[in-house]
């Protein structure tokens, strides 16, 4: 109908005046030959005298009131239609560019999940284009699991009758991205409330929940740390205080009293004194370390080394407390074994850990350090002893700095636990993980292993 009112509009086409009036002439010449045939003679002067007098009334009349009443407004109706379509399909224009520049995937389903139409971002999802899309559903593009977790939220946006959100990870057919996206899905409806569809759109959050998560550990971290060291502290207070008060104790004895004792008795004090300085200094070293270590000032240098000089150092330090014992220490390791890792830090591990061989074996006991190559790329590092063992709950807890129970060494011999939580640290510093295997009354091995490259 509007291009035929168009046509009518073309004066190229025609002129609607000059149609309007031939059609009214030949209707009064028409009607005045009828009535001359009916009601009179037919005479051809009188006949065309009557006509020319009727055909210029008619066109008088009728041709300025069809132009007014009819053609003007008729006119102005087109033109009217004719600017709305053009803003209509302006508008559509509009919106489309606006859809398919968002970076989000936006579709539209029908009630049986047919796709109707879908974005740029969205061809990227199935990896094909807008038009192969429209008229399929999401199982002929995802595997049946993945289409029926779409189609059970499709449908649960209906149901609600109102939007609906949910999360789930995809992977980009075009590229083979995997994504977290977050989706909306809005039930639509047609004029009257009919249902009609769904209208989907959804939100790349990967980076966003990566950040959550990152946070989210970051304080976790955070709150264990404190948990730590608050524990840490605590077990600091409680082993300071015991070899503190035995040599406070005997230094007032011995101020007060040193007259009445015997020599012997006093070099007895004065080894207990002694025994009570190095657990005190032991302890203190530790903590130091502990210390610098949670503070990020330990100097890390990592060089290729030969391992065994290292280890000669560090066990070396344990020599007159294994004499006292009557302990021996062996070293089984290759001349030629090198690994990457701090001379410093490597020195401290091995000496800490034969310490505490040392301390958990029994009087004649024996204590071997071991090197060998697991792989091309790992050397396997161990510290046995055949000391008297752990059981199950003291592994559980053994690199934690939870409340100690104060376990003593064979001869007494003070522990807090701190040099073994300090090794920890510091092995996974040079890249390792430090792990024990022992039964009570047969002995632990301590082992971790280090990079050669």
């Amino acid at each position: 109908m509007i291009i035929n009112l168009e046509y009518l509009m073309n004066k190229k086409n025609s002129n609607i005046v000059k149609r309007v009036a031939l059609a009214l002439l030949s209707s009064v010449i028409a009607g005045e030959v009828l009535i001359m045939l009916v009601v009179d003679k037919f005479d051809i002067r009188e006949f065309w005298i009557e006509a020319v007098i009727d055909s210029v009334l008619l066109t008088i009349i009728i041709i300025p009131a069809i132009f007014y009443i009819v053609l003007l407004p008729l006119r102005k109706q087109i033109v009217l239609r004719i600017a709305a379509e053009k803003a209509l399909k302006s508008s559509e224009t509009h919106i489309r560019t606006l859809v398919q520049t968002i970076p989000d995937l936006i579709w539209l389903k029908d009630y049986n999940g047919v796709y109707i139409t879908c974005n740029k971002q969205f061809e990227k999802f199935f990896g094909a284009k807008e038009a192969e899309i429209i008229g399929k559903t999401d199982y002929d593009f995802v595997d049946k699991e993945l289409a029926d977790s779409f189609r059970m939220n499709d449908k649960k946006a209906m149901e609600a009758c109102g939007p609906s959100m949910n999360e789930e990870w995809i992977t980009f057919a075009d590229g083979g991205e995997r994504v977290l996206l977050e989706t909306i899905k809005v039930p639509m409806t047609d004029d009257e409330g009919n249902l009609i569809g769904v209208l989907g759109i959804s939100r790349n959050i990967t980076q966003r929940k990566l950040a959550e998560d990152e946070i989210k550990l970051k304080n976790e971290q955070l709150l264990l740390s404190q948990e730590d060291r608050e524990k840490m502290f605590s077990i600091i207070v409680h082993d300071l205080k015991t070899p503190f008060n035995s040599f406070l104790g005997m230094t007032q004895l011995l101020s007060e009293e040193l007259h009445s004792f015997t020599q012997d008795e006093i070099q007895e004090m004065a080894a207990s004194m002694k025994t009570s300085a190095e657990s005190l200094y032991a302890l203190l070293e530790n903590l130091l370390l502990w210390a610098k270590n949670k503070r990020g000032m330990i100097p890390f240098n990592p060089a290729l080394i030969e391992l065994l000089p290292v280890v000669r150092e560090g066990a070396g330090m344990m020599e007159e407390p294994a004499k006292n014992k009557d302990i021996t220490i062996e070293i089984d390791i290759d001349e030629n074994i090198v690994v990457l890792a701090d001379n410093n830090i490597l020195q401290t591990i091995i000496r800490n850990l034969v310490s505490n061989a040392v301390k958990f074996t029994l009087h004649g006991g024996h204590v071997i350090v071991k090197a060998k190559n697991k792989d091309d790329s790992t050397v396997e590092i161990s510290i046995e002893d055949t000391g008297i063992g752990m059981n199950r709950d003291i592994l559980d807890n053994l690199f934690k700095p939870v409340p100690r129970t104060g376990r003593k060494g064979t001869e007494g011999e003070s522990s807090s636990g701190l040099g073994l939580i300090v090794c920890n640290d510091f092995v996974k510093m040079l890249g390792g993980k430090l792990e024990v295997e022992s039964e009570q009354g047969r002995g632990s091995r301590f082992f971790f292993s280090l990079p050669v490259h």
